[in-house]
């Protein structure tokens, strides 16, 4: 729906705010393989980023082939 109904101008804008150039983390996770070259992995893990101190937390879920 339209914030502004009538005006032609009216844009999206994508925002983001980049934190730091490295980071560090820890997290744990699981792995389910249902034959010798396959698995399920899930994952969670919280990363502090620098030199611009931020938290962040990586949800992470895949398949890993051929390990």
């Amino acid at each position: 729906p339209s914030y502004q109904g009538g005006n032609d101008l009216e844009q999206e804008l994508d925002v983001w705010k980049r934190a730091g150039d490295g980071f560090a983390g820890i997290g744990a996770g699981t792995m389910f393989a249902w034959s010798l070259r396959s698995a399920a992995y899930v994952e969670i893990a919280a990363q502090t980023v620098f030199p611009f101190s931020a938290i962040v937390v990586v949800p992470s879920v895949g398949l890993a082939l051929g390990f």
